[in-house]
């Protein structure tokens, strides 16, 4: 459904999946990824884990069926970015895969409540862009990127099943009605779908619009 969100807005259907903020991936999302015409998965939050540090940058994600998608985790710990000449010397340190792949993501502006970049952060991408000791900046797209890790890819390290965030652990909501009432209507929806297959009559514009 979202990628016809796209499709019926944007006119294009988009095949990087973009997950910054996810509390964790289950095992099946490389399975689901491919399923659904993605070829790259992005996320951040794991940048955040209190004990182990993901092992890999970019990196081929196996899920628990065999299936694989290629997958990049900014080695700049945010998605707020700015750009600032002390985040792009960490990303050289936090970066775990230089003498497999030649470069990463950072995910800059105001990513969390939205707002994008501000011209500041645009005129210091463009003015920093070549200095000695910091890492080069291009202003691109994550379709881009993974153009190139695409051509990295047998190079890259494999991360096989959940990829799990220590983190945010036993989180629950003070929404509880609303989500329980979320999870029964999701619930309906299978059981009439499915009785609809056997029952012959697929009412399938009332269940798209449900």
């Amino acid at each position: 459904f979202g990628l016809r969100y796209f499709e019926a807005r944007f006119g294009t259907r988009p095949d990087i999946y973009w997950s910054p903020d996810t509390f964790g991936h289950n095992g099946q999302m490389p399975q689901i990824l491919l399923a659904c015409g993605f070829r790259g998965f992005v996320t951040q939050k794991l940048a955040w884990n209190q004990l182990t540090h993901p092992p890999h940058n970019s990196f081929r994600w196996r899920g628990i069926d065999g299936s694989e998608v290629l997958a990049h985790l900014p080695p700049i710990g945010t998605y707020n970015a700015e750009l600032t000449p002390r985040e792009r010397r960490g990303a050289l340190t936090e970066f775990r895969d230089h003498d497999r792949a030649g470069g990463s993501l950072a995910l800059f502006g105001h990513g969390d409540g939205g707002g994008g970049p501000t011209t500041e952060i645009l005129d210091r991408a463009t003015r920093c862009r070549d200095l000695r000791g910091l890492p080069l900046v291009e202003l691109s797209s994550a379709a881009t990127f993974f153009d190139g890790l695409e051509a990295e890819a047998d190079r890259l390290e494999t991360i096989t099943g959940q990829l799990y965030l220590e983190y945010h652990r036993g989180t629950y909501t003070s929404q509880a009605r609303t989500k329980r009432g979320n999870r029964r209507s999701e619930v309906a929806l299978h059981d009439a779908e499915l009785l609809s297959c056997l029952g012959g009559d697929y009412p399938r514009e009332e269940l798209v619009r449900l």
